[in-house]
């Protein structure tokens, strides 16, 4: 009798050992397979960079949108895909992780139980609002993707981006309104890990101002080298070689360090930069000597009102000792900003308003695409001709990319996004 006792508790052992040996197995080759859908099924939707790794209680996934004009509507995409599977009913916590060019920049938390009491209606946006997480402390979630399969990734398609530009300036001038229309076509293509390269090539099709005879002809614009890194402990380091706007070529550096979620920054930027001219034209406003920029930036966010403040100080483009002040806010995707900026001796300042411009859902990018630019971006000054406190754009700048991805703002706009659909 003991003996067949000690027999069935050694068979219930031994089940009970193979379930754990096997039956882990199963679930992990299970969990590995959901995955596999999952990436396959954001890729479809035309998100790069796609990884997921699911286990019991967690979905940790990375994407990087260039589908969408707002990144709130492609996390809000993301969130729909994954509601909508039915494997996912038994895990309860879904971290995205939002990536600009192959680099991470923002995790957004929340529970799928809290998202299905939304729509069903059991809570409201306030208290889902609430619960909502976005941050720039994604290091644990990260951890979980950083050794699976990439899909769909980035390197390489070509994205067209056509540029509308318009400069105008009132003043006490023969003809009282100069302006002057652009279109510019402009080439972009990720090449590595935070390292991308852009082409622009500028056709006129009105200018009417009367020192500006290099203005008037088709020409290339900027063409640069980019390279993005992101640091530990929010500090990021953008560098940008080429030629830039201005009739200005030569290397800039921006170092940037960014404290309580995008709340506040401090930062600065370098640049080394000659002269140069494409169509050889050689007017009496185009400067040819060499110059060293260096600015101090600061940046604060007043987010109940999506307000950004910041301030520069240093020595602008043309050895112009100066300070500027902008302040912007933002209103959904429209940006409307003011500045004021006092430099060798003269004070300045005007508006600036980003507009974005349809269509908000872009074609995918299998090898190439051809796509408006995201928005129509106008900035005036009262005195237009004056070279005190002006610097050269690079088109590649933090300050315009964290407005963009802010936690508050890209929290803000996934909320707008969800209160539309339910």
């Amino acid at each position: 009798m003991r003996r067949i006792k000690f027999e069935r508790i050694t068979l219930v052992l031994c089940h009970v050992v193979l379930f754990l040996i096997f039956g882990n197995e199963s679930l992990h080759s299970q969990e590995f397979l959901q995955s596999e859908i999952l990436n396959e099924k954001l890729s479809e939707v035309g998100f790069e960079n796609v990884s997921s790794a699911i286990n019991d209680s967690s979905i940790f996934i990375a994407v990087e949108n260039r589908r969408f004009r707002d990144n709130g509507r492609a996390i809000a995409e993301v969130i729909q895909l994954v509601d909508e599977d039915v494997f996912i009913e038994n895990y309860f916590e879904l971290n995205i992780i939002l990536l600009y060019q192959k680099v991470p920049m923002l995790l957004i938390k929340l529970s799928l139980e809290e998202f299905q009491s939304l729509k069903n209606k059991i809570i409201d946006f306030e208290s889902f609002e609430s619960k909502l997480l976005v941050t720039s402390d994604f290091k644990s979630a990260y951890d979980h993707l950083e050794s699976f399969e990439i899909y769909n990734r980035s390197q390489f398609k070509a994205d067209l981006v056509v540029i509308p530009q318009v400069r105008t300036q009132f003043g006490d001038f023969d003809n009282p309104v100069q302006s002057s229309i652009n279109l510019i076509p402009e080439l972009n293509i990720q090449l590595a890990k935070g390292l991308s390269f852009k082409g622009q090539y500028i056709i006129p099709l009105q200018n009417d101002f009367y020192f500006d005879e290099e203005g008037k002809v088709a020409r290339p614009g900027n063409i640069t080298l980019n390279q993005f890194v992101r640091l530990e402990d929010d500090f990021y380091i953008n560098a940008t070689a080429g030629f830039f706007d201005k009739n200005r070529a030569g290397a800039n550096l921006e170092i940037r360090k960014v404290f309580a979620d995008g709340r506040f920054s401090v930062g600065s930027n370098i640049g080394f930069t000659t002269g140069y001219s494409y169509t050889g034209y050689r007017t009496v406003y185009l400067d040819y000597e060499k110059y060293l920029t260096a600015l101090l930036d600061l940046e604060y966010r007043y987010v109940p009102f999506d307000l950004t403040g910041s301030l520069q100080a240093g020595n602008f483009l043309y050895n112009s000792l100066g300070v500027r002040f902008d302040v912007v806010r933002q209103f959904g995707e429209v940006n409307i900003g003011f500045f004021a900026l006092a430099a060798s001796g003269e004070i300045n300042g005007g508006f600036k308003i980003a507009i974005p411009l349809p269509p908000r859902k872009y074609t995918k990018i299998k090898y190439a695409r051809v796509r408006p630019s995201q928005r129509f971006n106008w900035e005036y000054r009262a005195k237009g001709f004056p070279r005190s406190g002006t610097m050269y754009n690079t088109g590649h700048s933090l300050y315009d990319l964290f407005l963009d991805i802010n936690p508050s703002q890209i929290k803000n706009q996934i909320i707008r996004e969800l209160e539309k659909k339910f």
